[in-house]
């Protein structure tokens, strides 16, 4: 059971998503430490949404809905924000910043502090009331009744095997593009595109958690 759990969690993990493309497009946009940082957010989100359901309190969340309206709705408009902020300006102005600085991309997040990437990663997991609705989902599936652990250790268990998982399935993404980076990098106008797709991912994950709602 327990090897079927973390094969599957991989799975989940490896799957694309709105989590993982959050990683890859920051580590992308701002190099492997910002997607690192990233990636400790959201297992920070998952702790939150593990509590939650160790606690009891998941299923409230998922059945109120004007909770998850609330809660959805604020995600999107913040999502819909760093769309907005990761837009180009011009594509002259965005070749000569490529020129001129090297590697730092979004001259508007470029001095962007290491808690502002991670803070990034903790408000996009726990902006999304579908990830409580999975782990109330998908936990229980794994506990075992003839165990001498509790329902509630278990959960909380399977819930940091989880974390953990998704801890090195993401720090993998963010390597691996932290590695595309270096070369994209030597291509002039390189960061004018990629704020582009940065800026078309963010909507698509806004437009997807908005709709979620109905």
């Amino acid at each position: 059971m327990l090897s079927l759990f973390i094969f599957t969690s991989t799975m989940l993990a490896l799957a694309p998503g709105p989590d993982n493309l959050f990683v890859f497009s920051h580590a992308l946009s701002h190099g492997l430490k910002a997607g690192l940082l990233i990636t400790l957010g959201l297992c920070t989100g998952l702790i939150v949404h593990t509590s939650l359901v160790v606690l009891g309190l998941g299923e409230l969340v998922g059945e109120n809905k004007l909770v998850w309206q609330i809660i959805a709705i604020l995600g999107a408009c913040y999502l819909l924000y760093l769309a907005y902020l990761s837009w180009p300006k011009s594509r002259s102005a965005s070749v000569m910043s490529d020129l001129k600085r090297g590697i730092d991309v979004n001259p508007s997040e470029s001095m962007m502090s290491d808690f502002a990437f991670y803070r990034r990663g903790i408000i996009l997991n726990i902006s999304n009331p579908k990830v409580v609705i999975f782990f109330i989902a998908f936990l229980p599936q794994f506990v075992q009744v003839e165990s001498d652990l509790s329902t509630t250790l278990q959960l909380a268990l399977l819930g940091i095997l989880f974390i953990a998982e998704t801890l090195v399935v993401f720090g993998g993404i963010a390597v691996g593009a932290g590695v595309l980076r270096r070369f994209a990098v030597k291509s002039s106008g390189f960061d004018f595109w990629l704020q582009r797709i940065s800026a078309v991912i963010f909507l698509a994950i806004a437009l997807r958690l908005f709709f979620s709602l109905f």
